[in-house]
């Protein structure tokens, strides 16, 4: 059997490319609503620009926690001796420095958000 052409593995790269991007205005658009009923239930107590600092710090704290490496998961591992809490469980076996501050790696250790 002939594996696919090079086009059409190209096809099948942009089509994923397309749907994650879908799929991210998806999440900004369920974002945005998101922020639109908050609002609306708060608007008594908090003021738009309350809520919108809120928000982006909110967004601030989950983008501290991505990892580092590929931007998808949340960071798990920690480097050693460094203590970096930088990358997922996926990419930490790849890293022979943190990404971060680049001392080599003597260990890594799994963590957990309580």
């Amino acid at each position: 059997a002939i594996g696919p052409t090079p086009q059409e593995t190209s096809e099948s790269g942009a089509h994923e490319k397309t749907q994650k991007n879908q799929d991210k205005d998806a999440a900004t658009s369920n974002t945005e609503e998101k922020f639109d009923s908050l609002n609306d239930a708060l608007a008594p107590a908090m003021s738009l620009e309350d809520t919108r600092s809120l928000m982006e710090e909110n967004k601030k704290l989950r983008d501290l926690r991505m990892c580092k490496i590929c931007m998808e998961n949340d960071a798990s591992i920690a480097m050693l001796p460094c203590g970096h809490l930088c990358c997922c469980a996926d990419c930490a076996p790849a890293m022979r420095k943190c990404p971060i501050c680049r001392q080599f790696v003597k260990g890594t250790v799994r963590t957990w958000l309580a």
